[in-house]
């Protein structure tokens, strides 16, 4: 079983840094667009066989059904705790390894996914391969076994995630993709997404949104 983990907070709390910028019902509809958009990548990497999509928030829930995703209502409060309960959850379920890709990275590409497959596979099936975001953080990471590193994903966390590879002293790649490093935090990120080939849904609420004075 190779599941893959899409947290994302409920929907009236999500993108805090975005919603500075714009009306909350605009930051809503991206959220939910950028749901979609990954759901849709991830349900087309053919070493993907599950999407969970983890949550506390029902109405995100449903979405993710309908689009053929599985929800896993988590009320767990804080991101890397509710990723450690679907941990586990995927754990008893016999998942062998992992992937955990943060919720802001709409323009992920399914062809960009599978690399972080095969980078696993070419060390060996084990150990962590990592995809970074612009900022420092960690927009993709891959683990075999499915517990192999504890989730610290949040402000600089990639570099946390290197320092804990290297104490675990377990195989490691890292990856720089083109369609993941641009994770949609603030309103001065849009015009890079929007150069992107991927995020089909989330350009159609960008490009009706006017946000030409904001960038």
């Amino acid at each position: 079983m190779t599941p893959v983990l899409l947290p994302i907070k409920e929907l009236q709390s999500t993108k805090s840094r975005l919603a500075v910028d714009l009306p909350r019902r605009a930051v809503e509809l991206i959220t939910v667009a950028m749901l979609k958009d990954l759901v849709e990548c991830m349900k087309n990497v053919p070493e993907v066989d599950t999407v969970f999509v983890v949550t506390p928030d029902k109405t995100l829930a449903n979405i993710a059904i309908g689009r053929g995703a599985e929800a896993m209502l988590i009320e767990t409060p804080g991101l890397n705790p509710s990723l450690d309960v679907a941990t586990r959850r995927i754990c008893a379920l016999g998942a062998s390894r992992v992937l955990i890709t943060l919720g802001d990275v709409a323009g992920a590409l399914p062809k960009e996914v599978s690399k972080l497959f095969r980078s696993l596979d070419e060390q060996g099936g084990k150990g962590v391969v990592l995809a970074p975001s612009g900022d420092g953080g960690s927009s993709a990471l891959l683990r075999a076994p499915a517990d192999a590193l504890p989730n610290r994903f949040g402000k600089n966390s990639a570099s946390t995630h290197r320092d804990l590879v290297k104490k675990a002293g377990i195989p490691y790649t890292e990856l720089n993709l083109p369609s993941m490093v641009v994770d949609l935090d603030r309103v001065t990120d849009v015009a890079a997404l929007l150069e992107n080939p991927g995020a089909k849904y989330t350009k159609q609420v960008l490009n009706g949104l006017d946000l030409e004075r904001k960038t």
